[in-house]
Order: structure tokens, then C-alpha cells, then sequence
């Protein structure tokens, strides 16, 4: 209404909405009913912000249950998971980022990584439970191979077809919308992620150094300087120079005053 008011209009839901009582209750008592949970996360068909939207929705009890969080990634992936590990992840979590390479350029090795190194999780330590955050059908398998192995699959809904969701209620295994947690508390992550992003972006673009180019301007002018003149110089024009962007995005170094 404060939107309308304003002759604009609130579409993020997702910064206001959350999963609801009952699926949010369903997420509690799967980690509550199970000794040891696993949180292993497809980065190729997982978004980063909404697991971190997750991630902070669980409390303190919750996250004691979780064994922990293996994220298998790829080079082809956003760089958004580099800095959910960085600071979207609290620190209680045990995290293990894996980092899949390729063979062959276009085949990822990701989903047999992730399944092989579930398996070895399960077996190795003890795990009884698995929150599988993708929406890939393929990964059908891997929950057959493990009968014994309680397993709840987060979704999002725009890659989750109706085949994979008839398929889990048939074998009463329970899942959820990632989509549905509320991703207010992952404004942070947006931010640092574009903030790094551009400043790497600003960096392979402008890569002056001003003292050089003080050095060739001398030389091409033919001016002379003494050392107090150029100190000077360059403590009011070369110190003080500003930015300007243009309407269209434009930039420009301008010199200052």
C-alpha cells in the first residue's frame, strides 16, 4: 500500500514472505528427528542467496544437528557461492567448498562428485539424514542408493518439473521451495558480492599509474618542474581527481579543481 501510494509497486515478495508455518515446521522435525543431517548443495542448480536464506531461518538447536555443509561448485559458477562461504555461512557450520574440475568443456562433473562424496559422508561418519538443495532429477539415484538414508530435497520451482515432485511424495520422501524462505537477511551477500565483483571488473579495466603518466606528460610537453613544483602539482590536481558518470554509465577520470 505504501508502494501504491507512491505510484510505484513491491515486487520482491521474497524479502517479506517466508516458507510458512507448516513446511517450516517439517524443516524443523526432519533435523530434529535425526541424529546426524548432511547439507550437500549442487552450486550449478542451487541459487546462493536463497540457501542463505535458509541457513539463517534455522535456530540454535537446528544447527547444532547439522554434521555439515558440502558445496560442490564449478568454475562455470557465480561467483556468489565464493562469498556465501565468506560471509553468508556462519562460522559454526563445518563448510567444505569443493570445487569440481571438467574433462571436457562441456560436461560437468559435478553430480557424480556430489553423489560419490555423499556416499562416502554417509558411510564414513555416521550420517542418517541428507537436505539435498537441487533441483536436478539425476540426483533420483543417488536417493534410491541409499534406502536406508533419510532424505529431505530443497527445490526451486522454476526448475523443479511435476514428475520429480510425484516421484518423492511416492516414496514419502519429504521437500520444500527454496524460493519460500524469506531472503531479507541476505542483503549482505548481494551487496559484497556485486561490490567485489565490480572492483575486479574496475581493476582489469583501469590500471593507471599516475606517477608514469606524470612522468611521460613532462617529457611530451617539454614543461620543467622542480621537485617542490611537481609535489605540489600533484598534491592539487592529481590527488583530487574525481570521478563522472554520464547518464548512459559513462566513466571519466576528471582532473581535480
Amino acid at each position: 500500500m505504501l508502494y501504491e501510494n507512491n505510484e510505484d509497486s513491491f515486487e520482491d515478495k521474497s524479502l517479506v514472505r517466508n516458507i510458512g508455518d507448516q513446511k517450516m515446521d517439517d524443516l524443523y522435525d526432519f533435523i530434529g528427528r535425526n541424529k546426524k543431517t548432511l547439507i550437500v548443495v549442487d552450486c550449478e542448480n542451487s541459487d546462493p542467496v536463497k540457501l542463505a536464506a535458509m541457513l539463517s531461518s534455522l535456530n540454535a538447536a537446528q544447527k547444532s544437528a547439522i554434521h555439515k555443509i558440502m558445496l560442490f561448485d564449478s568454475d562455470y559458477t557465480t561467483a556468489t557461492w565464493t562469498t556465501l562461504c565468506r560471509i553468508g555461512i556462519p562460522a559454526d557450520y563445518d563448510t567444505e567448498h569443493i570445487v569440481v574440475g571438467r574433462i571436457y568443456e562441456h560436461k560437468s562433473q559435478v553430480d557424480m562428485t556430489l553423489a560419490t562424496n555423499t556416499c562416502r559422508e554417509v558411510y564414513l561418519n555416521q550420517v542418517d539424514s541428507v537436505i539435498l538443495v537441487s533441483s536436478d532429477s539425476d540426483y533420483w539415484a543417488l536417493i534410491q542408493s541409499l534406502p536406508g538414508i533419510q532424505f529431505l530435497v530443497m527445490l526451486e520451482k522454476a526448475k523443479s518439473g511435476l514428475q520429480i515432485r510425484n516421484a518423492l511424495e511416492s516414496q514419502r520422501h519429504p521437500y520444500c521451495f527454496i524460493d519460500d524462505f524469506c531472503t531479507g537477511a541476505t542483503y549482505a551477500i548481494k551487496t559484497k558480492t556485486l561490490l567485489s565483483e565490480f572492483q575486479s571488473r574496475l581493476d582489469e579495466a583501469v590500471n593507471i599509474n599516475v606517477e608514469k603518466v606524470m612522468d611521460e606528460v613532462l617529457h611530451s610537453t617539454w614543461v620543467e618542474m622542480t621537485e617542490r613544483e611537481r609535489a605540489n602539482f600533484y598534491d592539487r590536481y592529481i590527488k583530487t581527481m574525481r570521478l563522472k558518470i554520464s547518464p548512459k554509465g559513462e566513466l571519466r577520470i576528471l582532473m581535480g579543481e
